[in-house]
């Protein structure tokens, strides 16, 4: 047992000693950054974290120290839910060629330390369950290594990578990213098996027995479609969480503009300073709904409360 501690103690002073390696090589980029900011061209905007529908509540720009001082934005406050993620999406165009490679060499830094973490917490990290002292209410922690180092870290702010831009910048145009998430089950119990076990859990505004009939209606639709074999599929498709994304064209680019998801300012460079920014981050939209018929499949949803799709394949004629 003792042996069981000693090996969990030394796991975590080597992310106790990572994570200060970090914040020493953050604060190197900061202050270049903060003594260059003349040289600087800056625009970002901070997202509130999640909400428990998974929305982005609230949105506001940045300023340029602002920007700079969420690279090392990885703790959250007593109060905040430390699983939630706060996002800072937005670019610093450095303009002096000098200042960038500087800056350059100090992201590759911070990046390697960063994947460093990643890899150590994904090789010794053991989850933890804690109790509450005041409610008594056992958590469970999936980053129990990390919990134990550092109480208030974000995992994935904490190991999210700089993106930087070595090719001078024309434009910036930033917009949402709207997806979803498709997943096959290996058999019709485990469909069942997430309907029947919410049997007993009507919504406030359905009728417990009007409640069972609709969902014993959707097992006997999902029951039908899956010995039918007709082609038709069941999946359970679920709306992915909104993500800023950005598109961004280099001087003399020939290939094709792809978007970039940001969960930091990027940093980039452009020698003239006469970074365009085209669009805006638009109002946070709400999430688009899966169209009744793609490419591929026509859809069609079982129940309102459940992302459980009949997917029957569009003959191309």
């Amino acid at each position: 047992m003792l042996d069981i501690k000693l090996e969990q103690d030394k796991h975590i002073d080597t992310i106790r000693n990572l994570i200060s390696n970090l914040q020493y090589e953050i604060g190197q980029l900061q202050g270049r950054l903060t003594n260059n900011v003349h040289s600087i061209i800056a625009h970002g905007y901070r997202l509130s974290q999640y909400d428990s529908q998974q929305q982005i509540t609230d949105k506001s720009e940045t300023t340029l120290q602002a920007s700079i001082d969420s690279f090392g934005h990885f703790h959250l406050q007593p109060g905040q839910d430390a699983k939630r993620v706060v996002r800072y999406p937005g670019y610093l165009c450095v303009t002096q060629q000098t200042v960038f490679k500087a800056c350059e060499q100090q992201v590759l830094k911070i990046n390697k330390t960063k994947q460093q973490i990643a890899d150590y917490l994904s090789k010794h990290n053991q989850p933890v369950s804690i109790k509450d002292p005041i409610n008594g209410q056992t958590k469970y922690i999936k980053n129990g290594l990390l919990y134990e180092a550092e109480t208030m870290a974000n995992h994935a702010m904490l190991t999210r990578k700089i993106t930087l831009i070595d090719k001078p910048v024309e434009w910036f145009s930033y917009s949402w990213n709207q997806d979803f998430l498709s997943e096959s089950f290996a058999s019709l119990d485990d469909y069942i098996y997430r309907i029947e076990r919410q049997f007993e859990q009507p919504p406030i505004d359905i009728d417990c027995t009007v409640w069972k009939k609709q969902l014993a209606h959707v097992i006997h639709q999902m029951s039908e479609i899956w010995f039918a074999n007709d082609g038709r599929v069941l999946k359970r498709i679920r709306p992915k969480p909104i993500e800023p994304q950005v598109k961004f064209k280099t001087i003399n680019q020939k290939t094709k503009i792809k978007p970039c998801k940001l969960k930091l300012p990027l940093i980039c460079f452009n020698p003239n300073g006469n970074l365009v920014l085209k669009q805006a981050l638009p109002d946070v939209p709400c999430h688009k709904e899966l169209p009744q018929q793609a490419r591929k499949y026509r859809y069609r949803r079982l129940h309102p409360y459940f992302h459980f799709y009949e997917c029957t394949p569009v003959k191309n004629s």
